[in-house]
């Protein structure tokens, strides 16, 4: 940008004769006197005029070669004024005109002035677009106009246009228009878009030639630098450049003159929506729409892949879209429905098959390229004379349609569901379904999870977002713990199990979260006792854990490492088989004194009150939660499957009882945390030798042809 640059004299200088003034008339003047010209820079336009005044000494104007180094200076024009001597009211040494653009040094070519720095830079710079761009960012200045967002972006995305002889003609939007896009694209700003050769929407707000606002008229078309076509039509308010109203005009430079307009032109091709949004305008793909839903990845194929507000967003995304036909066609082949498939333990995984990381247009795509999906599968493309297709684990589908760009992404069509592996819905013990239930008008939305852990392991993050109940399939195996972790205020759920039994319920404000669900009616319960884990500011523990354990063997383990990162702020329930219960507290590992616990059994009372939190809690043993049920107890102790293990404690050796002499059997030690330690088989009455498992408390499980006899709490000392 052209600089004014206003020089303070002295009042010497200030009283300059006018006769030496009149006869050096210049737009710039420039000062001599002993080893300084004043200024020693001047920035100037082409074309204006620059006068050199001696005041004092002997001095020449040298723009030819460095007097130092002898090297030539290189100026655009080469100038040089003779030597003359300066006196106090002035001498005029020369007018020099600068007609060529760049930077111009100078020097004294007398004696020692140039080696003491007497030195002169002259930038000849043209007042262009990228100047113009300057000067009406600042408000304060006329002209000005509200178009800073655009200065800067084709300032910093086109800036061969800005400063080039053009000349062009910039249909720039103003503020608001740009603020409008930014947030509807959910962006922050530009530096990080998205959007492929973002530079092309740019050049198609940039005219070929010098377009003033009296050149226009209804019908005029102008080339863009982008090779589109930019149509001109008027209307009452004046004039409009294709969708937008050209609100301000004529802002001129010398290679160009800027119209401000009050929306973003979009070249035809343009992305206009993100990958999510294409989906869901789609008529043929409600299914997959739902699906994605299902599997919570809707915010990431709607989100930029830019920094925005400082945190990495997720994509960019190719996505493969199966039609609903698709689905269709899947769901019988399964032999299911649309529904169960889509409350399927299974969909997340179906649906992140058909995703990859990065953008692959149909340009990329050669035969024999390798993708691989976010589920962590290959998928390989095979060209053939008339067909696009794409090999999957399990089965082959074709792409029908290619390079639907958005945002985000690109989505291309095909004719068929990207299988993954898919075990049986149904597992050894069934199918339970968990009932997501709103709060009575509106769903979890962002407020809850309910996190489903299998045998320990995240199996499933669940929400809802709708204010009607929704269904959670799942396949369960005799043997698992399914515990469920509800994080919110809000909502509710329900357990129902293989029989269509409702196993679980958790409604109203704050449901309790559940551990240690075993499927297959494996565990036969008299209700459900609560734990809460406490602090000093009664929000729960970080680290450590609690083992639960029945008579009849484990009920459940809750490791607060492995469930929470941070403080749990829930009680816990959990089921209770009749009899006593013991409680192995290892504590958390952080401030474990300002911790504790409280137990309340089936009824609601307090049972074990370890909430002292000047003290590091301990375990309890032998604690009433249920009381037992003989009717139950009677048939599974029954004279076939009376046992007596004896001793018990012991140091390693017990004696078997009970079975007859030509019962088959198989014994299970098993931990308080879970973990088996030893197998052992045997027929009739027999010794169990366990000398090198560790002194602790342990569950012997005894199974018989298809019978499980209740588990016998045992010690080993």
């Amino acid at each position: 940008m052209k600089h004014h640059i206003l020089i303070a004299l002295s009042t010497l200088v200030s009283l300059l004769c006018h006769n030496v003034i009149a006869q050096c008339a210049a737009d710039h003047e420039v000062l001599l006197t002993n080893f300084e010209f004043t200024p020693s820079e001047l920035v100037i336009s082409p074309g204006e005029t620059v006068a050199f005044i001696n005041i004092q000494g002997d001095h020449t104007v040298n723009g030819i070669a460095n007097t130092v180094t002898g090297e030539p200076f290189g100026n655009p024009e080469e100038f040089f004024l003779e030597q003359t001597t300066g006196s106090s009211s002035g001498v005029c040494m020369g007018v020099l005109t600068f007609e060529e653009l760049g930077l111009y040094n100078f020097d004294c070519s007398l004696d020692f002035n140039a080696q003491l720095g007497m030195n002169l830079t002259i930038d000849v710079d043209a007042f262009d677009l990228n100047d113009l761009f300057q000067l009406l960012q600042q408000q304060d200045s006329e002209p000005s106009a509200p178009v800073w967002q655009s200065a800067y972006a084709f300032q910093s995305f086109t800036p061969s246009f800005l400063t080039s002889e053009g000349p062009w003609t910039i249909f720039a939007p103003d503020d608001n228009a740009v603020s409008e896009i930014l947030e509807y694209m959910n962006l922050g700003q530009f530096d990080g878009l998205g959007i492929p050769d973002f530079p092309e929407i740019l050049k198609f707000h940039i005219a070929e030639g010098l377009w003033l606002e009296e050149d226009f008229f209804d019908g005029l078309v102008i080339p863009s630098a982008q090779g589109q076509a930019l149509n001109i039509s008027e209307n009452t308010q004046g004039f409009a450049v294709e969708n937008a109203q050209i609100t301000t005009t004529n802002f001129t430079a010398y290679n160009g003159v800027i119209h401000v307009i009050d929306q973003c032109l979009a070249p035809e091709g343009v992305p206009e929506s993100t990958v999510m949004q294409l989906i869901e305008d789609s008529e043929n793909h409600t299914i997959f729409e739902n699906a994605i839903y299902a599997a919570n990845l809707s915010e990431d194929l709607s989100a930029q892949p830019i920094l925005n507000d400082n945190e990495s967003q997720p994509g960019p995304y190719t996505v493969f879209a199966p039609t609903d036909l698709a689905f269709d066609i899947l769901v019988e082949e399964m032999g299911t429905t649309i529904d169960e498939l889509l409350t399927s333990q299974f969909i997340s995984s179906i649906v992140r098959s058909h995703i990859v990381e990065n953008i692959v247009p149909n340009s990329d795509i050669f035969d024999g390229l390798n993708l691989l999906n976010i589920n962590g599968d290959v998928l390989q493309i095979e060209i053939s004379d008339d067909a696009l297709l794409l090999y999957g684990t399990q089965n082959v589908v074709e792409i029908t349609t290619t390079d639907l760009f958005a945002y985000n992404g690109v989505v291309h069509v095909i004719d068929a569901v990207i299988q993954p592996f898919i075990p049986d819905l149904e597992g050894t013990c069934g199918t339970w379904t968990i009932n997501k239930i709103p709060d009575g008008t509106d769903g979890w939305g962002d407020y809850a999870t309910l996190d489903v852990f299998v045998n320990g392991v995240l199996f499933a993050s669940e929400t809802l977002f709708e204010d009607n109940i929704e269904l959670f399939n799942m396949a369960v195996n005799n043997g698992d713990q399914i515990d469920l972790l509800f994080n919110g205020n809000y909502g509710g759920y329900q357990v129902v199990n293989e029989n269509g039994e409702v196993i679980y319920s958790a409604l109203g404000n704050e449901p309790l979260s559940v551990f240690g669900l075993k499927p297959c009616g494996t565990q036969q319960t008299c209700g459900y006792f609560s734990m809460q884990f406490l602090d000093e500011t009664q929000e729960g523990w970080y680290g450590g854990s609690v083992s639960v354990n029945s008579d009849a063997g484990p009920l459940t383990t809750i490791n607060f490492y492995n469930y929470f990162p941070f403080y749990p702020d829930r009680t816990f329930s959990i089921p209770a088989v009749s009899g006593e219960v013991d409680f192995i507290v290892s504590p958390p590992f952080l401030e474990p004194t300002l911790t504790g616990y409280r137990v309340r059994d089936a009824n609601n009372a307090i049972v074990v009150d370890q909430s002292d939190i000047t003290s590091i809690p301990t375990s309890a043993y032998d604690i009433m939660v249920c009381e037992p049920d003989i009717s139950s107890v009677s048939d599974l102790t029954s004279d076939a499957f009376n046992l007596h293990v004896h001793p018990n404690p012991s140091n390693g050796l017990v004696f078997i009882e009970g079975f007859n002499l030509q019962q088959a059997w198989s014994a299970h030690l098993v931990s308080m945390d879970g973990k088996q330690v030893k197998t052992f088989k045997g027929v009739g009455p027999a010794s169990l030798s366990f000398p090198e498992v560790s002194e602790g408390v342990y569950a012997l499980t005894f199974t018989t042809g298809d019978r499980i006899i209740p588990p016998i709490r045992l010690i080993k000392e």
